[in-house]
């Protein structure tokens, strides 16, 4: 759950819909950040909803296919990096998207996501897929 001011709004925008679902609160707050403004984190706030209710679950084809996407996305939109270093991130993301898939009952198909995800980045293919 977020509280957003006014201000931030102003300034910043609304979520961006082109993540559609997964990091679109983490592109948010450094967008935020970037714009001057405080973000302030605050453990003893309490939300309850159901996770990941919208895709499938938090390991769900669909789930995996926008995070490996979205942290793609706000990764290199907040913190560019060189050539070398950009392909060595990428890497790592993918790799880490993948072991989680290796978890998965089905895993052709958390391979597969994953590898959608990563395409879709690369492809420029942003917001909701069908």
């Amino acid at each position: 759950a977020m509280a957003v001011s006014r201000v931030a709004l102003e300034r910043v925008g609304l979520l961006d819909e082109e993540l559609f679902a997964y990091l679109e609160d983490v592109d948010w707050c450094l967008r935020i950040r970037e714009a001057g403004l405080r973000v302030v984190f605050v453990p003893s706030a309490r939300a309850w909803h159901r996770v990941s209710a919208s895709t499938g679950g938090p390991a769900s084809p669909a789930s995996l296919r926008y995070h490996c996407r979205n942290s793609l996305a706000v990764s290199e939109r907040h913190a560019p990096l060189a050539p070398v270093a950009t392909a060595v991130r990428r890497g790592v993301v993918v790799a880490a998207h993948l072991l989680q898939a290796l978890r998965q009952p089905r895993r052709g198909r958390a391979f597969g996501a994953v590898v959608r995800g990563w395409r879709d980045y690369r492809r420029g293919r942003m917001g909701r897929v069908a």
